[in-house]
């Protein structure tokens, strides 16, 4: 019986490497928003829901927050495709920044991003949307060209808000939407244990000029 030579076991072991490899790659691609690297609406729906239920399994607080550019079609007609593209790409890397890493993050909009965060009380999710938001200057430049831009942010949390991941999104888009009706550039929280923090930071928002990014 002949056994097989040694170099052709190492080609075919080279080869299941890069099968995986491609496997992962194309696993990555199906999951992620191409432009941010985020995962896309439905992946990060469903990651949410994992979020949630270990929560409850351990009886544990958890945090959404959904972030908006403001103004965000009207960049991207003053500036371009690319350029905004460019921005939604800064803008992504911004937000993983300050939320840190254990945190699940999505592209959920044209214009939209959320962030979930497990093991975390609401109080700190809005703290962290208001760090955001402040350093939004910080996110991202287009070439050598400033540009003014400003974020609202909605903030909701379990179980304070909401006792499954459906009303949890829901709570906090609701809040996202409120923020921008508010005039923008501001985060609002879902639940009124935030409520005197928003009203302060709303009425702050309403004389703050954008922020340069």
């Amino acid at each position: 019986m002949r056994l097989p030579r040694f170099g052709s076991l190492r080609a075919r072991a080279d080869l299941a490497v890069e099968n995986a490899r491609l496997r992962r790659r194309i696993e990555f691609l199906e999951l992620t928003d191409p432009t941010t690297g985020l995962l896309h609406a439905r992946a990060f729906d469903a990651a949410l829901l994992d979020v949630v239920r270990s929560a409850i399994a351990r009886s544990l607080p958890a945090a959404l927050v959904v972030i908006d550019v403001d103004g965000f079609a009207a960049l991207a007609l003053d500036h371009g495709h690319a350029a905004a593209e460019d921005a939604l790409r800064a803008l992504a890397t911004s937000i993983r920044a300050h939320f840190g890493d254990r945190a699940t993050y999505g592209r959920v909009g044209y214009d939209r991003f959320g962030a979930a965060l497990p093991d975390t009380i609401v109080a700190e999710a809005y703290a962290r949307a208001e760090r955001l938001r402040r350093d939004a200057a910080d996110a991202a430049t287009i070439g050598a060209e400033p540009i003014t831009v400003t974020l609202s942010a909605g903030v909701a949390g379990y179980p304070d808000d909401a006792s499954t991941a459906v009303s949890l999104l829901a709570a906090c888009a609701r809040a996202a939407s409120g923020a921008m009706r508010a005039g923008g550039n501001v985060v609002q929280a879902a639940g009124t244990h935030l409520a005197a923090q928003n009203g302060r930071a709303s009425s702050s928002a309403t004389s703050r000029e954008g922020k340069r990014i």
